[in-house]
């Protein structure tokens, strides 16, 4: 009779517990899937997008994946495993997936618009040259913002660690992100793409202006 009532309370306290089980497993599913999703859709379309317009530079660096980058992304995938084993309750709201989710879009649309209104003068490495069929793209996206593609990429990195609800990561990604842009703008990788625009087009300094 003992036994009996002691699996009986066992089975209880386990009904009780199901639905709050349920919903932790369907965050879980949520917040990562969406992450991984994310992943997917944006390499995939920066390598079709290199292949229907670069196709004479495609190689496996079209997919823009890097050892450091797949370092941070490892990163941000270990402190969401920690954090859902150790602080579920940080992973319980929707609130920052959402916003997360928003960031992602609004760099995706950002970024592709500035990748399909450049078309084939679009390109993944700075050019320091100029290819015959390169011209200076001033219309479309680019009479607002003169870098979509890397603030879409900023927007976009921001959100993939909020829709894993990572505090630590997506204060590290912004403070990485943002002095990446601090220091590029003068001497880095957005600078150099502003100094070879000067060289390669001469008229940069005028267009520039114009712009945001």
């Amino acid at each position: 009779m003992y036994v009996a009532a002691s699996h009986l309370q066992r089975d209880l306290q386990q009904i009780n517990r199901t639905p709050s089980v349920i919903l932790q497993d369907a965050l879980f599913s949520l917040h990562f899937t969406t992450f991984l999703a994310t992943i997917f859709i944006f390499h995939s379309s920066e390598f079709l997008l290199a292949y229907t317009y670069m196709r004479d530079a495609l190689s496996w660096r079209s997919w823009l994946i890097s050892r450091d980058y797949l370092i941070a992304l490892t990163a941000g995938v270990v402190e969401f495993l920690l954090e859902w084993y150790c602080f579920p309750h940080l992973k319980q709201s929707l609130l920052p997936w959402t916003c997360g989710l928003i960031l992602i879009i609004s760099g995706e649309a950002l970024r592709k618009t500035g990748m399909l209104t450049a078309q084939h003068n679009f390109t993944h490495a700075v050019q320091f040259q100029r290819r015959p069929n390169h011209q200076l793209i001033t219309h479309g996206i680019y009479a607002y913002e003169r870098h979509p593609g890397y603030v879409g990429w900023l927007l976009w990195v921001m959100g993939t660690q909020m829709v894993l609800c990572n505090p630590i990561a997506t204060v590290a990604f912004y403070f990485i992100a943002a002095r990446f842009f601090r220091c590029g703008v003068r001497h880095g990788l957005w600078g150099a793409s502003e100094r070879a625009c000067e060289g390669v087009y001469g008229l940069w300094g005028g267009v520039r202006a114009r712009m945001w």
